[in-house]
């Protein structure tokens, strides 16, 4: 992990163009804005996939998510997890310990991935749920959204 939000996490970006080279199958922990600018950067395009609009048009949905990944699974994957509190966000200023976020504003942020995801053209959202459920939703917040999973061709 990098030392502050600011540093590009090498390893990161090492392991994301590596991985892209020899599997369909990695998931890489994204920890900040520029990391994840730079793996964008290095992806390869997808059939709907745009990494380089991807990196312009995430906005604070990146921010506001808990923790990111990136990866394939076959399909090219972004996952976000949803905070349960505001001191869980990765771009939150404070040390101290935050309010939680009630169940709407978890389902708003999860609405606003799944939005943003519908216009830099997922193929479908899939959406965890806590407690964990064997069904997830799709496309749709559910009840207690945890994380969300975007998938691109």
């Amino acid at each position: 992990m990098p030392h502050d939000r600011f540093s590009i996490d090498t390893n990161v970006v090492e392991f994301v163009r590596l991985g892209q080279m020899i599997s369909r199958n990695f998931i890489a922990p994204i920890g900040n804005r520029a990391t994840f600018e730079e793996v964008m950067a290095i992806s390869a395009f997808g059939k709907t996939f745009d990494p380089i609009r991807v990196a312009a048009t995430i906005g604070p949905v990146f921010g506001d998510a808990m923790r990111v990944h990136f990866g394939r699974i076959g399909w090219i994957i972004l996952d976000l997890d949803v905070p349960s509190f505001q001191h869980q966000r990765i771009e939150h200023a404070g040390t101290a310990h935050s309010a939680m976020y009630g169940t709407g504003e978890r389902q708003d942020f999860t609405q606003r991935v799944i939005d943003w995801g519908v216009e830099v053209g997922t193929y479908e959202a899939t959406v965890r749920q806590n407690p964990f459920t064997k069904r997830e939703s799709v496309n749709e917040p559910g009840e207690n959204p945890s994380r969300i999973r975007l998938f691109w061709e």
